[in-house]
């Protein structure tokens, strides 16, 4: 009787851990209040300023220097020696959990720059929050991660570009 008892226990604990929901669970990201930072390959990230163009209708394109970055943001041509990370969202604000999806779902990804090799790395995991969008500046947070090597977190401020 026990045994029976037992496998019954173990039976319900089973059914009760596999109805969690993912969402029960918490978020897949968490947001560090701090200047953006983090990894690109292997070595370290510190956010030193950023562009944002609204010439995308309904988008927004972001590229995020480095904090060696010397030039005033929007005289940047292409992507220059320290632009580290870049992405495209839709214009609006609020949360976005980032994703993959090759079925043709909608993807939402953050790339991170190697600058010295020119290596891409497709981060999948977190998300990005834009708390603020004004005519001169698009005020936002992000986890962006792919492995320990590769990962940024923090907030940032980026200068809209004409």
């Amino acid at each position: 009787m026990k045994q029976f008892k037992t496998a019954i226990f173990t039976l319900f604990t089973a059914v009760v851990l596999l109805s969690c929901s993912d969402e029960e669970k918490g978020p897949k990201y968490e947001f560090k209040d701090q200047n953006l930072q983090g990894k690109i390959d292997g070595q370290a990230y510190n956010y030193g300023e950023g562009t944002v163009d609204f010439s995308t209708e309904g988008k927004m394109s972001f590229d995020l220097f480095s904090d060696q970055e010397t030039t005033a943001a929007c005289d940047q041509f292409g992507f220059g020696d320290f632009v580290v990370a870049f992405f495209t969202m839709k214009k609006n604000e609020g949360l976005v959990e980032l994703v993959l999806d090759f079925n043709g779902g909608t993807s939402q990804t953050v790339t991170l720059l190697n600058p010295d090799n020119f290596i891409n790395y497709v981060t999948t995991e977190g998300a990005i929050e834009i708390t603020s969008i004004a005519d001169s500046v698009v005020v936002g947070k992000i986890d962006a991660r792919m492995d320990e090597n590769n990962y940024i977190n923090g907030n940032f401020t980026a200068t809209v570009c004409p």
